[in-house]
Formats: structure tokens, sequence, C-alpha cells
């Protein structure tokens, strides 16, 4: 049967808390193994736990690409600039949390093992602030990762409990939903920048119109939505093309770039140089 969420994340993650535990955590590791195509590879760290089902995904630790099988249960933490890669074989339900700057975006998400992508996505957003609850655990956390199997396991369950206070708690003073929905927006393009991206499909993920979209970047970021996109794609190429070994066409390619040729004069454009001459200049 396809796995499918519960209407509402607060709930689902109540329920989770109140029939079981956290049983075991994995760690994403490192900067050695090349991501895969279509992995997740953003500044922002990030964790996933199982509901329900069994999950299936790729990770890098010791140094090697390694494929896990996460179930009801068990969770993974990903830290900053670390790739994973979800291969969607698996029925589960999921409850994944980005770590951005300014807040922290929350989504539940159902697949059923025989689609590219998920089947069914539920999100919430948390303006938590750098001093609050969620962020002190997440950080601890990261620092748990050589000793994964004693202490990381309450404290992921912790940090669990705390996002599902800060859910239900009341709102005192509602940040603006023009800078909410901008945030989101960003968030989800610098985790999904190697995605196909343009202002009608942000639009359609979100709910309002493409106009919408091009004033909110105007008002809020005060940048162009293609502009946006084009800085999340190139700081993310800097940081390949500094970090791993792989080729020109191979960084284009992971960054959402259809062509190398088109990503080399666009890399030129904004950083002065072209791919390889940065590449030898290790900035």
């Amino acid at each position: 049967m396809p796995a499918r969420p519960p209407a509402d994340l607060a709930s689902a993650l109540r329920a989770f808390l109140r029939r079981g535990r956290v049983r075991r955590v994995f760690f994403a590791e490192g900067a050695s193994t090349p991501p895969p195509q279509l992995a997740y590879l953003v500044h922002f760290p990030r964790l996933t736990v199982t509901l329900r089902g069994r999950d299936s995904m790729w990770i890098e630790q010791n140094d090697k690409a390694r494929l896990i099988h996460p179930g009801a249960g068990e969770g993974v933490v990903v830290p900053a600039n670390c790739w994973n890669r979800p291969t969607w074989t698996g029925s589960a339900v999921n409850l994944n949390l980005l770590f951005g700057r300014k807040q922290v975006g929350l989504s539940l998400v159902a697949h059923d093992g025989r689609r590219r992508n998920p089947a069914a996505v539920c999100k919430a957003v948390l303006p938590v602030a750098w001093d609050d609850a969620p962020r002190h655990l997440m950080q601890a956390l990261l620092g748990l990762h050589t000793d994964p199997a004693n202490a990381a396991v309450p404290l992921f369950e912790s940090l669990l409990r705390a996002c599902l206070g800060a859910l239900t708690a009341p709102v005192v003073a509602p940040k603006r939903r023009a800078a909410t929905l901008y945030d989101s927006i960003c968030m989800f393009v610098q985790e999904n920048f190697q995605a196909p991206l343009t202002r009608e499909s942000i639009a359609a993920h979100f709910r309002v119109s493409p106009n919408h979209v091009s004033r909110l970047f105007r008002r809020e970021g005060m940048i162009a939505f293609n502009e946006y996109v084009t800085y999340v794609r190139i700081n993310r190429a800097k940081y390949l093309l500094k970090h791993y070994r792989q080729s020109v066409d191979e960084v284009a390619a992971a960054c959402g770039f259809s062509e190398a040729s088109y990503f080399c004069r666009v890399f030129r454009r904004v950083s002065k140089l072209t791919p390889t001459e940065y590449r030898s200049t290790g900035k």
C-alpha cells in the first residue's frame, strides 16, 4: 500500500513520539566522495527521521558512499556541506528538518517506492532564532558525530520534541507573511538548485502567481529571482570546484546547468574567472 502522510505535520510528529522512540542515528560525513547526480548538498545542516516504513538513501561515511536503509525510529544527520541522495525506492513517511539562517523548514514526505520523487508533501516553517532550543540542540547533535551510538539518540529525540513544542506554541509576534514566504523560497532554491527551477515552477510549488514571486524577490531581497538562482548555483559550483576533482561538465550538471558551455559563460560573468582558473587559484 502506498504510504500516505497525515494531513497535519504536528499531529504526525506527536503520534510518532507517543508510540515509539528514536532508536538509531546515522551521520553523513566529510567531503571526499563526489556527490552523485541529484544528491542534496547545501550550506546548512539537515536531518531526517523515518516515521513509518523503511527508507533508502546514499550518504558518505569513512570517505566512501554508503547505502543505508533507515527504518521507523531511525534518523539521519547531514551536516552543512555534506550530501545525501534519497533513492525513493522504499515505502516510508519521513520528517525532514532544514536549519536555515532565519528559519527551520519542516516537511513531511510520503513515497511508495514507485516514483522518482515523493508523492506527497506537508510543509511548515519555524522562524527559529539562533538562541532558541532547536538550534542549540542541533549544534550539540552535530558535535556528536564521533559518538553516534550513545548520546546522539536521546539528543535527536529531544530535538524532535523541541520542534513539536515550537510547532504547537502560540505565535506571539508573527513574521510578515511576505518575508516568511521569501525565506521559504530561498531555502527551497538552496536545497533544489540542481533541479530545473523557473519562476513558474516555484510559483506552482508555493501556490502563488509567477508575478508574485518576482515582486517578492524585488521587495524582500532586492534581487531578481533568476539572479538569485544563479547566485546559489555558482556559489555551489565554487564549493564543488574547490573540494572535489570533478570535471567542469560534471560540476555544471550537478549545479543545474544543462550545458557546460553556458555554465562557463555564467561562471566567468559572475566570478571574472573561468571554472578552471577558479579551481587553480584555490579561492
